[in-house]
């Protein structure tokens, strides 16, 4: 007969307890992360457990975003958020998701005119409804609509370039970024109203000075000054449709394409439908379009080498006949425009989709295990997040057009990455993607290339008081300060 010492049997009942633990706390470890599949996630910051990220500043979360998204493509930024830097990951995931409502939808007071422009609709119908109106406003044919021609010779070239006209061997120094935002204005209401119906900023200081100040009251001012330049910008919008409205219904009116007060009125909406959709694309140019513009000349003010190459190409085409047909056949000045775009990242917010009620599992082959996000999880992604992928643009601080060339000055540079010139643009995200993304793409394009063009074949620009310690040979990404004394001078 076997008898079992008593040490056998501690030494038995140790193991049994162990184990046991052992297999309660895998156990409940598979449950915690079959019941929070988040946990998996690395995370910005430790707070992500228990704070929403619409807490924190866009700027600090635009920060740990970039500074955690070396740990994975897909990173938890708050209690049921997530931001995806993986480009093909973006795509697929904006292409069919939904808008998060929390985040684009308004309370009635604070809408224009109480009405929902495109951006903050959420439900997939309406939103789909209006998107087709602008999407013929906006699409690519529109660079060589005659309504479109005649704005641009109007406001740019007439408004912008002539009128500005400076003596040969003579310069001036001006401030670019009111400049810019005065041009954008008149040429946003013109392309919107016709040039006949369009503001006269570049030539009327106090109008335009009156119009920012509402601006700087809706967005910063106390509730009584918002309130109050609230209802001044609606009533200046709506002095404008009306006026157009009342010419398009005299018999002599012809319709006119790519208008879109035209476009609008013709969808049968109301007036302060049509109203509200214009004054938000106004507002949003004067925040976004235009400080493109400023940032691409103080840009090329500073780094005077490619300002110099753009302009010898440029020679090869008239200022008179400029047209955005010829400025695509020019490979270094959309190189260029492709740099500035990548670079630009003053807007920093998110723009979240909710991941819908069956779930979405991400690929294994993305982030080494397969990650499954429950319904409601709020999917998000940022530009300068995919822009600054070292993978895909190497040293991303550097302001380095030629990565988009395909000759073999970018192919055997040291910068050069591993994917070629002409898949990059693959993973340019500026206007976004899928249904939810920029409808205006091909209008913003249009303007920001049709202004660079015609500053640089007419003026030589350099900042008057340019930043210290530049590299030349890998020139450094630099953010304009809130004024930018420009010195433009006639190109002879």
């Amino acid at each position: 007969m076997l008898v079992t010492s008593p040490n056998a049997s501690m030494e038995t009942e140790t193991f049994i307890t162990v184990g046991a633990a052992l297999l309660l706390l895998l156990s409940l470890r598979w449950i915690v992360y079959q019941r929070f599949p988040l946990l998996v996630l690395p995370r910005t910051s430790f707070s992500a457990l228990f704070k929403s990220a619409i807490d924190i500043p866009p700027e600090v979360l635009s920060r740990q975003i970039i500074d955690t998204s070396k740990k994975g493509p897909v990173v938890r930024i708050g209690t049921n958020e997530v931001v995806i830097t993986d480009n093909s990951l973006v795509r697929s995931l904006y292409a069919s998701f939904s808008k998060w409502p929390e985040w684009y939808e308004s309370p009635e007071d604070k809408l224009f005119y109480g009405q929902l422009s495109l951006f903050g609709m959420t439900h997939p119908k309406e939103h789909s409804a209006r998107r087709r109106i602008l999407s013929n406003v906006f699409s690519k044919s529109l660079r060589n609509s005659p309504h479109v021609k005649n704005v641009t010779r109007e406001i740019l070239l007439g408004r912008m370039i002539r009128e500005a006209e400076i003596p040969s061997g003579s310069s001036v120094v001006r401030n670019v970024r009111p400049v810019h935002e005065a041009f954008d204005m008149d040429f946003l209401t013109a392309f919107a109203f016709t040039p006949t119906f369009s503001t006269n900023f570049l030539n009327d200081s106090d109008e335009f000075n009156q119009f920012c100040s509402w601006v700087r009251e809706l967005r910063g001012g106390s509730p009584d000054a918002g309130k109050s330049a609230k209802c001044n910008l609606e009533n200046w919008c709506l002095e404008m449709c009306r006026a157009y409205r009342a010419a398009s219904l005299l018999p002599t009116h012809q319709t006119i394409s790519h208008c879109t007060a035209e476009a609008l009125y013709s969808a049968g909406l109301q007036e302060r439908e049509v109203a509200a959709e214009i004054l938000d694309h106004l507002i949003t140019a004067k925040k976004n379009l235009a400080v493109v513009h400023t940032y691409s000349v103080y840009m090329l003010s500073i780094y005077t080498d490619v300002q110099e190459r753009i302009r010898e190409e440029l020679r090869s085409l008239s200022l008179d006949t400029l047209s955005i047909d010829g400025l695509d056949s020019l490979p270094f000045f959309n190189a260029v425009v492709s740099e500035i775009m990548r670079t630009h990242t003053e807007v920093k917010a998110l723009t979240p989709r909710q991941v819908p009620d069956a779930g979405y599992l991400i690929p294994q082959h993305i982030t080494g295990q397969s990650t499954f996000l429950p319904a409601g999880t709020v999917v998000s992604s940022t530009r300068e997040a995919l822009h600054s992928n070292a993978d895909i643009f190497p040293q991303p601080l550097c302001f380095w057009p030629e990565r988009w060339m395909g000759s073999s000055e970018s192919v055997n540079h040291k910068l050069a990455g591993k994917i070629q010139p002409q898949e990059l643009r693959n993973h340019l995200w500026y206007f976004g993607s899928g249904t939810y993304g920029c409808v205006a793409r091909e209008y913003a394009l249009y303007e920001i290339k049709m202004l660079l063009a015609a500053t640089y074949m007419e003026f030589s620009t350099i900042v008057v008081d340019c930043p210290k310690g530049i590299v030349y040979d890998e020139r450094q990404v630099l953010f304009p300060p809130a004024e930018v004394p420009v010195r433009f001078q006639k190109v002879v």
